[in-house]
């Protein structure tokens, strides 16, 4: 039959190539130009370089033929069949090694040319298809394509300029044009060039979420009210166990054809997942927007002591209004968004609740019983509207890893349970000074009292779902939701809470016993929280101690609920 030429490509180094700069343009320009390398520009190339094969499509657009195609029924021919493509890999089989390398210089060239500063790395292994196993020439060419980007790392750098040159406003290279009468370089003309094709992709995919809404493509339309501390969030989510998942896949198949069939539908399951996770997030949100009876301006509007918090959508023309978010990167087992602030932790809570309602179902269809559905963890940045956006995408990403170690943790202590998904953020009100554990061994501990261990004011990272008890989602937010309607106006008490929980327990009890009823009896200040019994001293757990109030207390101005089941109109409060 004779052999076949096994082809990996994958985008190296893809968070600093989206985010070199600080602009939500080039952000999402990148993005597009990363799916766009390992997506619609690989299948061109396969087209380029083999006549026969198995995509289908016409001049605007390609896509895989599933199941229409066997290359061992080609293998005379010079042909090609795509095993997959997308998420910043293509995996490609190859009856000819010309017809391999021909492939690698067509995609390698349309990258130099429309995507300068985006790395992508190969690696090639032989085979015999009827003798050899492609499992084995996988693990081969992975090799090749570990070693490869090893190789690319600290090589290949930009010239940095030569003669009389200007730098790039955005990324300090040597400036190639301008863009609103400020110098930039190649690489950032070619993100700004690829954003409209960018938004253009991303409206089509999510049109019947959007309806008449649309994508903002600057941070200042994201919905920031005015007169208000304007915050924004960048959300960074990530699956967890997909590697475990393709190998659950992979496992047990019975030949060559097999596993194509099986790594195709590995990818797949993970594109459907992550892109109906985020259409159903979507539309939740399109859903809680309300339209003013006067005006008619559209918006998402909240009750927080007594006063209506909200965010004003900002109009696009025509008749449509600015979403308050914008998705940077989708498609695969992660999720990088932008979004405004107050919006942020609702809005992944409901991307990892739906996360798993789509890989329940993705898996069924799939034919695997186990695991019954997967989880992702999240991290969700809150900055001001002009922080640095490669650092606050860092911080999501860091919170994202924490999220992850809390989840692994308590995975051993349970065993072989799914432990769920997990959230953690971090709200900077100001600039960072030293990286996350620093700042939280800083602001949020409280030393040892007394025979009581030293102890945390945050609950974070939290289970959304899968776990029960204080260091839940569900905690924090009932918590906060009671002191949003509760403790209306009282700014004095919410302030002198703050400080009596920072201070420890026997604080917080002496706090409680000032409020007291007009007899004379003393009441249970605190809110109820559902599963935690903390309202006397506001802290739970003696070993692991926890203030079980604090997290709510610093989320009373910046939380905005957008699950329709959970948010109350200013109508019905009144009422």
């Amino acid at each position: 039959m004779g052999k076949m030429h096994l082809v990996m490509a994958s985008a190296s180094q893809i968070q600093s190539y989206i985010f070199a700069s600080n602009r939500l343009r080039e952000h999402v320009g990148a993005s597009y130009l990363v799916a766009q390398a390992t997506g619609e520009w690989a299948l061109r190339a396969v087209q380029a370089a083999a006549q026969v094969n198995n995509l289908v499509g016409d001049a605007s657009r390609l896509a895989i033929a599933d199941g229409e195609f066997a290359i061992e029924n080609h293998a005379a021919e010079n042909a090609a069949e795509v095993i997959y493509s997308g998420g910043g890999n293509v995996e490609v089989l190859f009856t000819q090694a010309e017809t391999a390398k021909k492939f690698v210089r067509q995609l390698s060239e349309r990258l130099l040319c429309e995507a300068p500063g985006l790395r992508v790395a190969f690696g090639i292994a032989e085979f015999e298809w009827a003798a050899d196993l492609i499992s084995v020439a996988e693990k081969h060419a992975r090799d090749a394509l570990d070693a490869d980007k090893r190789a690319r790392v600290g090589a290949g750098g930009a010239l940095l300029g030569l003669g009389v040159t200007a730098a790039c406003t955005a990324t300090g290279l040597p400036a190639s044009a301008w863009d609103e009468g400020k110098p930039i370089s190649a690489e950032s003309a070619a993100r700004l060039a690829a954003f409209n094709n960018a938004d253009r992709v991303l409206r089509r995919t999510f049109e019947r979420e959007l309806g008449d809404f649309r994508f903002p493509y600057d941070l200042d339309k994201l919905g920031r009210s005015l007169g208000e501390d304007s915050h924004i969030a960048v959300l960074h989510a990530d699956g967890n166990g997909f590697g475990v998942l393709r190998q659950k896949m992979l496992a047990g198949f019975t030949g060559n054809r097999d596993y194509v069939q099986r790594a195709r539908n590995f990818s797949n399951a993970v594109r459907d997942i992550a892109r109906d996770a985020l259409a159903h997030t979507l539309q939740a949100l399109c859903a809680r927007v309300t339209s003013d009876g006067k005006s008619g301006a559209r918006g998402i509007t909240h009750l927080v002591e007594g006063r209506t918090i909200g965010i004003e959508l900002k109009p696009a023309g025509g008749g449509s209004d600015y979403l308050p978010v914008r998705p940077i990167i989708y498609g695969g087992d992660d999720l990088t968004l932008v979004c405004d602030g107050r919006i942020a932790l609702s809005l992944a809570e409901e991307y990892l609740l739906h996360f798993e309602a789509e890989s329940a179902s993705s898996l069924r269809k799939y034919g695997l019983a186990e695991p019954a559905q997967l989880t992702a963890c999240a991290g969700v940045a809150i900055v001001r509207a002009h922080f640095p956006f490669v650092r606050a995408y860092e911080l999501s990403e860091e919170l994202c890893g924490e999220a992850k170690k809390r989840r692994a943790e308590v995975k051993k202590h349970i065993g072989a349970n799914e432990p769920g998904s997990y959230l953690d953020w971090h709200i900077a009100m100001s600039g960072l000074i030293g990286d996350l554990d620093d700042i939280r061994a800083r602001d949020y501990v409280i030393p040892k009292e007394g025979s009581m261990a030293e102890g945390s004011m945050t609950l974070r990272p939290v289970a959304v779902s899968g776990e029960s008890g204080a260091r839940t989602w569900k905690t924090v937010e009932a918590g906060t939701r009671a002191f949003q309607k509760e403790w209306a106006g009282k700014r004095n008490k919410v302030k002198a809470l703050r400080e009596a929980l920072r201070r420890g327990p026997k604080e917080v009890e002496r706090f409680s016993r000032n409020y007291v009823t007009a007899g004379g009896k003393s009441i249970e200040v605190l809110p109820k929280l559902p599963g935690v019994d903390a309202r006397a001293t506001g802290w739970v757990g003696e070993i692991d101690r926890r203030c079980a109030y604090a997290d709510a207390v610093e989320l009373m101005d910046m939380y905005i609920p957008i699950t329709i089941s959970k948010f109350v109109t200013e109508a019905e409060e009144r009422a």
